[in-house]
């Protein structure tokens, strides 16, 4: 039935789903009372991704993204802002988002969204004037510290792999994507089935359906052909390299690299672990971080992220310090004999729940993150009753898991005039 609620959580979220006939999704996260609104279109294909049966330049998901943007009668961001939005995109390694902030004309404005990933236009000329300013945009990168190091580190870890790939791409394969080939890339991955639209806010859902339908049904209907392959694992000899750059105070970042299907739980649980591992030791209350701070090894707050991709899984931990081989040395010692006693585990339980609970106010974060958990068949609002559910037990018993399934690499910027300090 048109509209039909979708009540899945203990949260009071009232969720509503609508397939439409070529099998494009739309969800709807109703938010009573509030002026904000969000829309995002998801789709399921990344800078890390490749078809089967072809092989796309690095970069080709980034620049279709921009491209997309153009349209024959000029840049769609222009439609948005004569709506009153802030519209956007980004690209990560597994997927595209397309998305819009608004608080007036709300379906002139999803109507739109749905218009910019349904009608291509690709020109030669068109693709020639992006790749420039992309190209720009790829120099600018090039001239981060942070990107110098976390580009590396990407390349020790897996190699000439796509994961290793700037999803930028590089200079080389900017020059060989041509509008053929961000068609292919189209047809490949932008069908209906592929993508998912997302909306956060106060609406009438049904005039909504009606409002984009016929929009909507420009979409082609057809499988889409990514290749759902993890990065072989394998034991890796433990490697720290040197680069020089532009940066004031040496950097350092470290990946741990894992898989998540050496574990038998699914990858909320393997997550939650992750994080109150992580937390407990490169958190600001953290016995780690403060020691390293009274010897004066680490400048500012030391950073971590986790990722779960197709093609491979990696935490980074970076920071900053006078002599950042000292302490990379001992945060990897600390992570790979790293215990936690219950207090510890609580606290961190209960911030973390703290930290996702309050997301359900944050429209834009909580779309993205709902859309994600859709493609990864994963219930949502399951992952706050995880947190809550993870028992001590459990939770010690895979940090051990992961410690012994971790290989790490370490990446150091150094000044270019100091790099072999």
């Amino acid at each position: 039935m048109k509209g039909a609620n979708m009540q899945t959580n203990p949260y009071h979220e009232q969720v509503h789903h609508h397939t439409f006939s070529n099998g494009f999704d739309l969800f709807y996260i109703e938010k009573k009372g509030f002026a904000q609104k969000f829309a995002g279109v998801m789709i399921n294909y990344g800078g890390a991704d490749q078809p089967r049966d072809f092989t796309l330049p690095a970069g080709t998901a980034h620049f279709l993204e921009h491209q997309l943007f153009a349209k024959p009668y000029g840049d769609i961001t222009d439609k948005f802002e004569q709506y009153e939005a802030s519209s956007n995109a980004f690209t990560s390694y597994n997927e595209t988002m397309y998305f819009a902030n608004f608080t007036h004309h709300t379906y002139e404005n999803i109507k739109t969204l749905v218009e910019l990933v349904a009608n291509p236009y690709f020109t030669e000329k068109n693709v020639d004037t992006e790749r420039e300013i992309i190209l720009q945009e790829l120099k600018m990168y090039q001239d981060m510290p942070d990107w110098q190091l976390n580009n590396r580190l990407m390349h020790m870890m897996y190699g000439d792999e796509p994961l290793s790939q700037e999803v930028v791409g590089t200079e080389d394969s900017l020059q060989t994507i041509t509008a053929q080939t961000l068609t292919d890339a189209y047809n490949e991955y932008y069908s209906a089935q592929n993508m998912k639209l997302v909306v956060v806010g106060d609406l009438d859902f049904n005039h909504l359906i009606d409002e984009i339908e016929a929009t909507v049904k420009q979409i082609k209907s057809n499988s889409s052909n990514i290749v759902e392959e993890k990065t072989t694992f394998k034991d890796e000899e433990s490697k720290v390299v040197k680069v020089e750059g532009k940066v004031e105070s040496p950097k350092f970042s470290i990946g741990i690299k894992f898989s998540e299907h050496d574990f038998d739980v699914a990858r909320p649980q393997l997550y939650i672990a992750m994080q109150i591992l992580m937390e407990t030791l490169f958190g600001l209350s953290g016995q780690l971080y403060q020691d390293l701070q009274k010897q004066n090894l680490v400048n500012g707050e030391i950073d971590f992220d986790i990722n779960f991709n197709r093609q491979g899984d990696f935490a980074i931990v970076s920071g900053t310090s006078q002599n950042p081989q000292e302490a990379a040395t001992l945060i990897k010692e600390a992570f790979f004999n790293a215990s936690i006693n219950q207090s510890d585990f609580e606290r961190q339980k209960r911030k973390l729940f703290g930290q996702e609970i309050r997301q359900l106010d944050d429209f834009e974060g909580y779309g993205i993150e709902f859309i994600e958990s859709i493609f990864d068949q994963e219930d949502y609002y399951q992952y706050y009753t995880d947190i809550q559910n993870i028992s001590f037990e459990t939770c010690t018993k895979l940090i051990s898991e992961i410690k012994t399934q971790s290989t790490s690499q370490t990446a150091i910027l150094f000044n270019q005039n100091n790099v072999d300090k």
